[in-house]
């Protein structure tokens, strides 16, 4: 890999699509890996139910065959494991509920944040998580992120913790970090 005139010697070679910045593993970095990837080898049709999974899961995805398709010679150019297609089909039902805000990219932008595609181009930015895929933990709806953030302060070495300066104890973090709700109540305005 040092010696790579491809790549000169990072294992990645950049790839710009237009919209769209990519980079695409060197051969010189899948050589020296191993050839063996644990799990069940994608088959076309597993990748095929795993399409159809994702189509009847996500509002506006293809409804037709062809469309299902492309999804499917995608998920067998990306995946090299149904234990991979699998979880990159709940994973994506989980962050998206929409075809338009996922796509194919977004396919990929999930997949590149758990696995090495079996083709190699990876991407960890699209439109809609230019910063990259969340974490899979995430932070647990009934945890009160003020207390925890006064409990860990607690543990410390007694100093006063740089969060809690800029964040006062009366405050609800918790509120703060979920949307507004709207009020849908109609209106008693005569018209």
């Amino acid at each position: 890999m040092k010696n790579c005139t491809e790549c000169q010697g990072t294992g990645f070679i950049v790839i710009d699509t237009g919209n769209t910045t990519a980079a695409k593993e060197c051969v010189c970095r899948r050589l020296s890996r191993s050839r063996s990837s644990p799990g069940t080898p994608l088959t076309e049709e597993a990748a095929s139910t795993a399409a159809n999974m994702l189509c009847e899961t996500l509002a506006f995805a293809p409804k037709s065959d062809l469309g299902r398709v492309v999804i499917t010679n995608a998920l067998m150019k990306m995946c090299h494991t149904q234990e991979e297609a699998f979880w990159l089909i709940e994973r994506a039902a989980n962050l998206h509920a929409r075809w338009d805000t996922c796509g194919i990219a977004g396919l990929r932008q999930i997949l590149c944040s758990r696995y090495t595609p079996k083709d190699g181009v990876v991407i960890s930015s699209t439109s809609t998580y230019p910063a990259g895929i969340p974490s899979e933990q995430g932070i647990p709806e009934s945890e009160d992120i003020a207390s925890s953030v006064r409990s860990v302060d607690q543990r410390g070495s007694g100093a006063e913790s740089p969060v809690l300066k800029f964040a006062p104890t009366d405050c609800n973090l918790n509120a703060a970090l979920r949307p507004p709700v709207p009020d849908l109540k109609p209106s008693r305005h005569k018209m």
